[in-house]
């Protein structure tokens, strides 16, 4: 995985994006980073807003793999993103917006 520093006036900002009390809870975790351990949060969806039917927009599906990529993840992960099925964006102003997102981040 990949661990990020927020500053703590970017939070809450990033709580309202992330559906913070809107069907995902923060939790606090322990993460192993080479010889220490770091405490981090992570958001995780409350039982009531988990759908196992649902399947992610093609667009995201493609950003989480690029951000595997970049980070270095396993291959074995990294393959288990691409078997997952994806969808189309129906709203073609979110999918042209993210499209264009993943498009600028494979020249870094």
């Amino acid at each position: 995985g990949a661990l990020f520093v927020l500053d703590s006036t970017d939070e809450s900002a990033l709580d309202r994006a992330e559906g913070l009390g809107q069907g995902y809870n923060k939790k606090l975790v322990r993460c192993p980073l080479g010889d220490t351990t770091c405490e981090a949060f992570t958001y995780v969806a409350a039982r009531s807003h988990i759908d196992r039917d649902l399947r992610p927009y093609a667009w995201y599906k493609e950003l989480v793999l690029a951000g595997a990529r970049f980070h270095g993840l396993p291959q074995d992960y990294i393959d288990g993103i691409k078997a997952k099925d994806a969808i189309p964006d129906p709203n073609s102003i979110r999918r042209t917006m993210n499209e264009n997102l993943l498009v600028s981040l494979r020249g870094i």
